[in-house]
């Protein structure tokens, strides 16, 4: 009874042995080279993905990549890199072959949205906070204002905001009182 348990489970293992090398000998190459759609230069540490799929690499310093272990079949491509709109290329590929598909990207501002520092466990979106919050462009401030310097900017503009001479200590900056008796570096009483 125990050969015959050992052969059954020699064999079920040689099978799967079997299949998965079957599998991976079927699995497809896509190689080629992601660059930038003006200048034509070649761009690094592109991420290049199969989609669906664990398929993933990173181009080189030259812009070449190489995504080993890619099933056959209609597959799409997509190459991303921040700065940059993502680019989705689709391609069929047959088992146990070596494609070429060559990416440009175009370069594309991204927005992001501002994050409050509010005091409180977590930041906050500006418009989801309900007291008065005050915004500060620095160049746009001093290019209008003769202040000398930032506090004396920032205690003529921000509400709520009140800054105290600094101290007689070497290197010491002002202090900043941020309505009420807290501060933001918590040594006041």
């Amino acid at each position: 009874m125990k050969t015959k348990l050992s052969r059954w489970l020699c064999l079920i293992v040689a099978s799967s042995a079997l299949l998965m090398a079957g599998e991976a000998r079927a699995q497809a190459i896509i190689t080629g080279r992601v660059a930038e759609i003006n200048s034509a230069r070649p761009l690094g540490g592109v991420i290049v993905q199969v989609e669906g799929t664990t398929a993933t690499t990173t181009t080189g310093q030259d812009g070449r990549y190489r995504l080993v272990n890619v099933l056959p079949g209609r597959r799409i491509v997509v190459a991303r890199l921040i700065g940059y709109a993502p680019s989705r290329h689709a391609i069929t590929i047959a088992a146990n072959e070596q494609a070429t598909l060559d990416f440009t990207l175009q370069a594309s501002a991204i927005v992001l949205e501002e994050v409050l520092i509010t005091g409180t466990a977590g930041g906050e979106q500006r418009r989801s906070v309900g007291n008065s919050v005050s915004r500060i462009s620095a160049a746009e401030e001093l290019s209008k204002s003769a202040a000398p310097n930032l506090s004396s900017l920032l205690n003529a503009h921000a509400p709520g905001v009140v800054i105290a001479p600094s101290t007689s200590r070497l290197g010491a900056g002002p202090s900043m009182l941020n309505r009420g008796r807290t501060s933001v570096s918590l040594d006041h009483s």
